[in-house]
């Protein structure tokens, strides 16, 4: 029915279909009387009583229905606002205030409130998996499933010749020795350590990615003359800013 009255009367609007078949059910019966009474039968003029009586209730039931779409119209209020918070939830991921009063119509639209912000939650829930699923727990930089689907993208890029792409591994010197001497804790601070000094280090579009254990990956872009330079410059830096763990006694002694 809704396909049919938006192809053949061009009625797209849900309340647009509403209020047609309001007006259909109530004044088709009464017009069809009306025209029955002065045509059908030929005894009867314009002037009749009995026409008149027709007229004048056609009249009445006009503004009736005018008035039942008045109310019709404020009693859908509540659900236009419902498709368009949801239309701007979707397309904009924001929540729009929308206005509570008392009555029925308050109570839906309070509902509303609380099943948008329920959503809100939900997404966050859900995102934030998803979000740490692709970056190292410990460094907050990518992990190595993150570094492969970002390189995908980026080699991607360079298939269309959008640039050059250059990867450099870095391991960190005698992080087992540190481990087994000062405790994995102060391991991961310097892992820690060394990925800030890393990011702070590098240019505006490269990125880094923990490949594992005390393996880091560095990705530069267009940086074909000069990869050396850079990496010497992050090398000085991890020389210049020593990282600086909490005391610990080194394992087994007194």
């Amino acid at each position: 029915m809704h396909a049919v009255l938006a192809r053949f009367l061009g009625l797209w609007s849900y309340r647009a279909k509403i209020y047609l078949a309001v007006f259909t059910g109530v004044h088709v019966p009464l017009i069809s009387l009306v025209i029955y009474a002065a045509f059908g039968f030929p005894g009867w003029v314009w002037g009749s009583r009995t026409l008149t009586m027709l007229i004048i209730a056609l009249a009445a039931t006009l503004i009736g229905t005018a008035t039942t779409i008045y109310v019709l119209n404020a009693l859908l209020k509540p659900v236009s606002v419902i498709s368009r918070a949801l239309r701007e939830y979707v397309e904009e991921g924001t929540i729009p205030e929308v206005p509570s009063g008392g009555g029925q119509e308050g109570r839906i639209l309070s509902d509303l409130n609380y099943t948008m912000e329920q959503v809100r939650r939900l997404d966050r829930t859900v995102s934030v998996p998803g979000e740490l699923s692709f970056h190292d727990h410990l460094t907050g930089v990518y992990n190595r499933r993150g570094c492969e689907n970002r390189l995908e993208e980026d080699l991607a890029r360079v298939r269309r010749g959008g640039g050059s792409l250059t990867l450099a591994v870095l391991d960190v010197d005698h992080l087992k020795r540190i481990n087994d001497a000062y405790g994995h804790q102060t391991g991961d601070v310097c892992l820690r350590h060394v990925a800030r000094v890393i990011e702070g280090n590098i240019r505006r579009g490269d990125w880094l990615a923990r490949w594992g254990g005390d393996e880091f990956v560095v990705v530069l872009w267009d940086a074909n003359s000069t990869v050396e330079p850079i990496l010497d410059h992050i090398t000085g830096a991890l020389h210049n800013n020593l990282a600086r763990p909490p005391a610990h006694r080194p394992s087994g002694s007194p």
